[in-house]
């Protein structure tokens, strides 16, 4: 699981998570934790934006 802000408002906010070949490997509306045991081990970059801000977490699948 990413464990995400949990300040952050879930309504209107979307988490894009990008492998490091910038594919977009999986989309989803906010939540405080996002699912990612589909995703193969390595690295990734989650972008969580409201459509005004937006913020980067990099984070390792093991």
């Amino acid at each position: 699981m990413l464990k995400l802000n949990p300040a952050l408002k879930e309504n209107n906010v979307t988490v894009t998570v990008f492998n490091m070949a910038g594919q977009s490997v999986l989309t989803t509306q906010y939540r405080r934790e996002i699912n990612v045991t589909t995703l193969s081990s390595g690295s990734y970059i989650a972008v969580v934006s409201d459509g005004v801000l937006s913020e980067k977490v990099k984070f390792i699948k093991k």
